[in-house]
């Protein structure tokens, strides 16, 4: 039989497309693979970095305190109690309303019409939706946000739970301090060298939740002066 040369250049030109075409479906599908496995390795990595840094966060070891010497040991203990209180009213509010101390930054409210707002107003008290459709009622379709705050300030720095106490307690402390006044009548002179630039750092642990104030407060009665720079209360959760 007599093959043309046409049909010669057909067959040559049919298995070069099919071997192509296998070629370029062999390598699709090998970086295909590839990007399937660089997706897994890096949502593994994400959630062991997590998973470790929420371990570091439960374990991490109470701050050494200074000793008070005991005739300023009434300064160490008003401020511990002002600490704990301010702390457990933060912690209050915190209960009270969905996780976050001031609400209103987190969306809208409604009593009259809750399923067409962020939260629900229980006047005074704002509760914000953890879970809810923020879609209008009217548009016949479903989409899931969630309020629930973080509770780790490595997490959210501004919103976590963490975050929002160390805030609230740096704001409302002075208040309970008043200046310690009340050390005056004792013969005490008391200055606190941060009144204004103190720093408040909260964890929440397994069984507790723990306030670390770094606050410079100088006293000196008499003849004798004591500094104390640092207060740590711990706040069971049970």
């Amino acid at each position: 039989m007599t093959i043309k040369s046409g049909d010669v250049s057909r067959d040559s030109t049919r298995t070069f497309c099919q071997g192509f075409l296998k070629n370029k479906r062999a390598q699709v599908t090998i970086f295909i693979i590839i990007g399937i496995v660089i997706l897994f390795a890096f949502a593994g990595i994400m959630y062991f970095t997590k998973t470790f840094t929420k371990q570091d966060i439960l374990a991490a070891e109470e701050p050494v305190l200074s000793e008070v010497p005991q005739e300023f040991k009434p300064l160490q203990t008003f401020t511990d109690s002002c600490l704990n209180q301010i702390g457990k009213k933060g912690l209050l509010i915190l209960g009270e309303q969905g996780g976050y101390i001031h609400p209103d930054l987190m969306g809208e409210y409604s009593a009259i019409n809750p399923t067409e707002a962020d939260g629900i107003d229980l006047e005074p008290l704002k509760v914000p939706y953890w879970y809810y459709n923020n879609n209008p009622n009217e548009a016949n379709a479903v989409t899931f946000s969630s309020l629930r705050p973080e509770l780790y300030a490595a997490e959210d720095s501004e919103m976590s739970i963490e975050s929002q106490l160390a805030r609230y307690v740096k704001e409302s402390l002075n208040e309970c301090l008043i200046d310690y006044e009340t050390f005056s009548e004792q013969g005490f002179e008391v200055q606190n060298l941060d009144k204004d630039t103190k720093e408040v750092i909260v964890s929440v642990g397994e069984e507790s939740v723990n306030f670390w104030l770094k606050m410079r407060v100088k006293g000196t009665k008499g003849e004798s002066e004591h500094q104390i720079d640092q207060f740590y209360v711990k706040i069971p959760l049970k």
